[in-house]
């Protein structure tokens, strides 16, 4: 492993220094409660505590979220591509937003939340279905915003993280914050490593046992899967008055992965090799007014990401020679200007957006690829106004044009109602359209791009009901929701009679569904016990035409999604000791259109335990904690994608030195 402690040291000297108090404050978790903004009226939002986000310092964006929301992770592996399936919808119909760009590929249409950290997040909430209009259009699933906030208390903080795990599994982090009322910085430092070399037993392969007939397994290792991760972030924050803020935010991330090969392989492990690497600049900018009844921002940023993909074989005689050399590059300029004013019970809110989008891609090999541009506009405007004590009503417009075309009008309406005061009971409806174009590659891939496909269309229903109470030694909050969603010309990949995969469209789908979430904590005999649990019904129904997709595929799940997903998180504390259990399962998942049942075509169903064991030690000016996870905790079998084994059992040791 390549050691980074004394880079660190060497970049701390270049972070700008400032005064700073002998006294450090130590912050306490606690749970906020806050009055509900009237924005987010009628929002169907989950938001993911300061706590979660706390334990989960080494982890990646899709298993903060697997654990913590009834949403469905698709993982290739440990360290691989995963993405995220809300409310029975794909991955490409939600965004994630950091500090209000999406990060979505205009390429894949896509995020890979693999490679994002947990570390450079401050805050994140996950907006879902006909609440989404909100943040963007083509969102028809969900809408993932992750978040960063100066603290204007702050005068030198920071903290390091140093983890040593399984499969030669090293994770550094770095944090300093400093300044003052005026002027605020944040540098964060992080590097994963990984030789992710964990054993398997390949059920894809077998002898047969001669005597008993029987089959034998062959015990495998998960060979040329490693992972580096190596990025900061940089955050400047200038206040030069009470009601103006300057903000600037770089980031930076070089990855690579090497790309194992499926299980049902059965040559030579060393005649290929397979790897992706990819770096990428993101960087915004941005200004906030705040009037007496009013607030202005205008903010501008870039994301550039440079990726390469190739896979060499090995000719003997020769050695290696490329079989795909593809690289790729990806500029995308993001401008908003948003605004928003307050009279009496009402809100208005105005924004405006221009965002563009330049790919190119090409593999020397075949000499395929393509070079296009993407121009979107976005106008948005709402109104939210206030009835009496209890009621508030929202109106929402959207409308976007893409390279000079009109999309189609998106509206959307939602009401809340205040139930009671007791336990804050609330009654919350939500109904939009909604709209997404094609990605880049959807059109344009060679081979494979269909640039006949139509665009996705379609609307949704959200109903909620939730209830809040808080007392002095216990909390509880719960919410159901219900949501039903009809997407027309809904875009999905599939194998072609030409012998390579090309995107069609299911001319009907219907999602529809519900979820339950639960939060408590309560104190027993000094204990603290805190209770997080997520279940959600998924029911994503394939009504396209039968002449295209056969009788055998109308009116089956869509591949992929499970019907039931469950997560399960409880903690318990006392004097400074914390041991946490986590539960995440799903459900049967197939991955044909026609839900065959068989070892080829069927994912079980899989229940997934973790147990973390941590200690805070209170030191004289700062804090340290030294946590022990076990991941896979009885050791389950088990698969999230077709020909790619998962780990069983391990271990990550974690120091956390808070300053």
């Amino acid at each position: 492993m390549k050691h980074n402690v004394l880079n660190i040291i060497l970049l701390l000297t270049s972070v700008i220094s400032f005064s700073q108090k002998d006294d450090t404050v130590l912050l306490k978790t606690v749970n906020v409660y806050s009055h509900l903004k009237q924005e987010e009226s009628a929002l169907s939002k989950k938001t993911i505590d300061s706590t979660t986000l706390a334990g989960s310092a080494n982890t990646s964006l899709s298993d903060l979220l697997s654990g913590s929301l009834p949403v469905f992770i698709k993982s290739h592996g440990r360290g691989a591509l995963s993405t995220v399936s809300v409310r029975g919808t794909a991955p490409a119909h939600t965004d994630v937003m950091w500090n209000g760009m999406s990060m979505k590929s205009p390429m894949l249409g896509q995020v890979d939340l693999s490679l994002i950290p947990s570390y450079i997040i401050d805050e994140v909430y996950m907006l879902s279905g006909a609440s989404t209009v909100q943040d963007a259009g083509g969102a028809l699933g969900g809408s993932i915003n992750i978040l960063n906030e100066a603290d204007w208390n702050n005068k030198f903080s920071g903290k390091y993280i140093q983890g040593v795990g399984s499969y030669q599994t090293f994770n550094e982090f770095f944090q300093l914050n400093t300044g003052n009322s005026k002027i605020q910085s944040k540098t964060r430092i992080y590097h994963n490593y990984s030789k992710n070399n964990f054993s398997f037993k390949n059920k894809n392969i077998a002898d047969i046992d001669p005597v008993t007939g029987e089959y034998i397994y062959p015990e495998q290792t998960n060979d040329n899967a490693d992972y580096k991760y190596l990025g900061g972030l940089q955050e400047i924050y200038y206040r030069p008055s009470v009601n103006s803020v300057f903000s600037a935010k770089y980031w930076y991330q070089q990855s690579e992965r090497s790309l194992p090969r499926l299980n049902t392989y059965e040559g030579n492990d060393y005649s290929n090799i397979n790897k992706q690497e990819e770096n990428t600049h993101s960087l915004i900018g941005e200004w906030k007014y705040f009037g007496i009844r009013s607030r202005f921002i205008i903010s501008s940023g870039l994301i550039n990401r440079d990726m390469l993909y190739y896979l060499k074989n090995y000719i003997s005689g020769h050695g290696f020679e490329n079989a795909i050399y593809s690289e790729s590059s990806c500029l995308n300029l993001y401008n908003k200007a948003s605004y928003k004013y307050e009279w009496h019970e009402n809100l208005f809110v105005a924004d405006y957006s221009f965002n563009k989008h330049n790919v190119n891609t090409l593999d020397t090999v075949s000499d395929f690829g393509y070079n296009k541009s993407r121009n979107e506009h976005s106008a948005y405007f709402a109104v939210f106004s206030k009835i009496g004590k209890k009621i508030n009503i929202t109106a929402r417009v959207r409308q976007e044009m893409v390279s000079g075309k009109l999309a189609p009008f998106i509206p959307s309406a939602g009401f809340d109602y205040k139930i009671d005061t007791s336990w804050n009971h609330r009654l919350k409806i939500n109904i939009a359209r909604n709209y997404r174009q094609p990605a880049l590659n959807d059109l344009y891939w060679q081979p494979g791009g269909n640039i006949n496909l139509k665009p996705e269309k379609g609307y949704c229903l959200n109903l909620d009901i939730s209830s809040e109470k808080k007392k002095s030694k216990y909390s509880f909050g719960d919410e159901i929701s219900l949501y039903y969603s009809e997407i027309n010309d809904w875009i999905i990949w599939i194998p072609s009679t030409k012998g390579y995969w090309s995107p069609e469209n299911i001319s009907r789908v219907i999602a529809k569904g519900l979820e339950y979430n639960l939060k408590g904590s309560f104190i027993l005999s000094d204990f603290r016990f805190t209770i997080a649990s997520g279940y959600a019904l998924t029911r994503s129904i394939n009504y396209g035409d039968t002449t295209v997709w056969g009788r055998e595929s109308w009116g089956k799940q869509l591949p992929f999604i499970p019907v039931h997903s469950f997560n399960f998180n409880l903690s318990v504390s006392k004097s400074g000791f914390t041991l946490a259990w986590s539960n995440n399962s799903y459900s049967e998942r197939f991955t044909t259109s026609t839900n065959n049942i068989t070892l080829r075509d069927w994912l079980y169903p899989y229940y997934m335990n973790n147990l973390s064991i941590e200690k805070g030690f209170n030191l004289k000016k700062s804090k340290l904690n030294l946590q022990i996870k076990i991941y896979n905790l009885f050791n389950e079998e088990y698969r999230s994608v077709l020909g790619r084994p998962m780990p069983g059992r391990n271990f990550v040791i974690q120091l956390m030195y808070r300053f």
